[in-house]
């Protein structure tokens, strides 16, 4: 939590392939940039591949969970503001973020209860068919979602951003032009896309900017990222 002014809640989901032994502490340094900045961070753990045989449900419902929870935080917490409300996500945290931000992002009787305000990737997973194409990422894919897409075509639907389109949520990309993990031909894909089917989505593009940029709170990456928080809360106080 900030000491004075909130501007607002950033909710983060870290990356590393959805699988142990990587947690939430590659965004420590990272919240505590964005607490400097006068916003109250959500810093998220949730089930991995490692924990789990597999991610899939568990993983999707540890986010929808961990969102939900701030309703009853913020009773408890009332410096604790939920307008606006941010979710943000590194690499594959980014899926989660996105994924998030399709009405279609629901598990059984697990649901949003929030609204966030906007839903943030930062060099995101979007595609995962693509992503299982790819020989470098495809072991990944498999364990996650405990299948190929020829196994199980409808997981890869219901989980993969880009296969959910439209969504109902505002969508804003940061990625970096020279991902080495994600190449920047994807997302112009997925916001191509996304535009055609009535989804307006913000890219911005990193100049020089590389995947694991977000990890590092004094990145140029990371310091665009809270540029642009702090322009939306700026832009809301008017």
């Amino acid at each position: 939590m900030p000491a004075q002014k909130n501007k607002g809640t950033v909710c983060l989901f870290h990356g590393g392939f959805w699988k142990m032994p990587y947690d939430k502490s590659q965004l420590d340094a990272v919240a505590v940039k964005l607490v400097e900045n006068d916003f109250a961070v959500w810093n998220i753990e949730y089930r991995q591949v490692g924990y789990l045989p597999q991610g899939y449900p568990e993983t999707f419902i540890d986010a929808i969970d961990a969102i939900n929870q701030l309703a009853p935080l913020s009773k408890k917490h009332p410096q604790l503001a939920l307008r606006p409300l941010y979710i943000a996500g590194h690499s594959v945290g980014g899926h989660l973020s996105l994924w998030l931000g399709n009405h279609k992002a629901r598990l059984g009787e697990h649901a949003l209860a929030i609204i966030p305000y906007v839903f943030i990737g930062l060099t995101p997973v979007i595609d995962l068919v693509e992503s299982y194409r790819d020989i470098q990422r495809q072991e990944f894919i498999t364990a996650f979602l405990g299948c190929t897409p020829d196994e199980n075509r409808d997981i890869y639907h219901h989980t993969s951003p880009i296969a959910l389109l439209p969504a109902q949520g505002k969508q804003v990309i940061f990625h970096g032009e020279h991902d080495e993990v994600l190449p920047i031909g994807e997302i112009d894909d997925y916001a191509r896309q996304a535009r055609q089917k009535g989804t307006p989505v913000e890219l911005i593009k990193i100049t020089r900017g590389t995947h694991i940029d977000f990890c590092d709170p004094d990145s140029p990456s990371t310091s665009r990222f809270i540029y642009w928080l702090n322009a939306q809360s700026e832009s809301q106080a008017v």
